[in-house]
């Protein structure tokens, strides 16, 4: 009889198809229950307890899609306990060859827990590579680690990305980048040969704005995660950076009509206009405290008032002009909002996007390479 390392009885072994063969799937020993994943590239079976309750002397059965093909193999002690379905109904061997499952008369390999390759640890799918990876060695697709956070941000291999995060954040690094270079990048993109090596230089080129690691770090990661085998992933960056291109610089929102504009004196622009946009550490204890009593019927007013948080760009120009005229103007990226009263707001900027409709790129000491 083989056990567990904590000297249980192993008496349910389910056994799944992988490239290199048979490999356990999930074990049930004493009432304890344990998942294996059999990780292709790294030639690792992890395994770890995934639940615990009483001794049973029933195992479940549930069919596999397709279950006239052979889908799992299954040991199983039958002077312990029985098999049956998901109402309830005792199971024979014949009638879990139905479900999908081959019973076997042995244990295939021997005691998964001595197995040469196996390892308690758990795992995280990563989609590209298609196979599972050890949490304590996950590949670039899947997780990046933000610099001196110790936390993580998702690539594009992680089942559980957040899409919209992830491309509001490409945005917000976009929108500081010149033209030229978003071309390079779809070009490369649509060739399958875009590849970022190193995201933390690319990060270092916005130190000094508030909240930089978090407006840009999803973005980067996601640049960082993408090879050549990730097709999947390079046609959606590549369909986003079209989009992205198809807006001019000055209507393109990272959230619908995320961008709201605010009329300031014309002192007091021309002091905000004063500010090196190529120094963003100039504006990060510098915030624009916002009334809130807009306009109801604006549909930017209306949307900053639900959700100020969703504001990424603002506009500032003075009362007796707009962009359309060609008048002076400020655009800043929203790096953090605070809410400072019942009808007041606080708005901390990253950087200047654009000042009198030139775009940050075009200023002379503009150097941000990727």
């Amino acid at each position: 009889m083989y056990q567990t390392p904590e000297k249980a009885d192993i008496t349910v072994i389910e056994y799944h198809r992988y490239k290199s063969g048979w490999k356990p799937f999930a074990v049930s020993a004493g009432g304890d229950e344990y998942d294996f994943d059999w990780c292709e590239q790294d030639g690792i079976l992890a395994y770890h307890m995934s639940g615990t309750g009483p001794i049973a002397e029933e195992h479940m059965l549930y069919p596999f899609a397709n279950a006239p093909k052979l889908h799992g193999k299954l040991w199983y002690d039958h002077t312990r306990l029985h098999l049956i379905d998901g109402d309830g109904t005792r199971l024979s061997d014949q009638d879990a060859r139905k479900l999908g499952y081959q019973v076997v008369r042995e244990p295939l390999d021997g005691n998964p827990f001595e197995d040469d390759d196996a390892s308690e640890d758990t795992t995280e799918y990563c989609a590209q590579c298609r196979s599972a990876h050890p949490s304590e060695s996950m590949c670039r697709h899947v997780q990046l680690e933000k610099p001196n956070s110790g936390e993580y941000c998702l690539g594009c291999g992680a089942l559980e990305v957040d899409f919209g995060q992830t491309q509001a954040s490409l945005y917000r690094l976009l929108r500081m980048l010149p033209p030229a270079t978003i071309e390079t990048m779809l070009r490369d993109t649509l060739r399958g040969v875009y590849c970022i090596h190193d995201g933390n230089a690319m990060l270092e080129a916005f130190r000094g704005e508030r909240n930089y690691t978090k407006r840009y770090w999803p973005g980067i990661a996601w640049l960082v995660s993408l090879d050549k085998t990730c097709k999947e992933a390079l046609a959606l960056t590549a369909g986003w950076l079209w989009s992205f291109q198809q807006a001019s610089w000055k209507a393109c929102c990272v959230v619908p009509a995320n961008r709201f504009i605010r009329h300031l004196p014309m002192r007091k622009l021309e002091e905000w206009l004063a500010i090196d946009p190529l120094d963003p550490t100039r504006l990060d204890d510098r915030p624009l405290r916002v009334s809130l009593g807009f306009n109801p019927r604006c549909a930017n007013d209306f949307l900053f008032l639900k959700d100020p948080e969703r504001c990424h760009e603002v506009t500032l120009w003075p009362p007796d002009g707009s962009p359309q005229m060609g008048r002076i103007g400020l655009t800043l990226s929203v790096a953090e909002v605070k809410r400072v009263s019942r009808n007041a707001v606080d708005l901390y900027f990253g950087a200047v996007i654009e000042r009198n409709g030139q775009h940050v790129s075009e200023l002379k000491g503009y150097d941000l390479r990727l």
